[in-house]
């Protein structure tokens, strides 16, 4: 890359503070998504617990 395209010191502070903030957020979004599948899947287990009614159940 030429001297000329970089980018001055405080542009690169600037840039990396925006690119943290934006990694910050995917975390949490990945989080929040992997809390709310492990939400689904302790339901899905509770329902599996329960004993299923047949036709054949008074």
């Amino acid at each position: 890359m030429p001297a000329e395209d970089l980018p001055r010191d405080p542009d690169v502070g600037k840039l990396n503070s925006s690119l943290n903030e934006g990694l910050e957020n995917c975390r949490s979004v990945v989080a929040n998504y992997r809390n709310l599948l492990k939400g689904d899947k302790a339901q899905d287990d509770e329902s599996d617990d329960t004993p299923k009614k047949t036709d054949a159940d008074p």
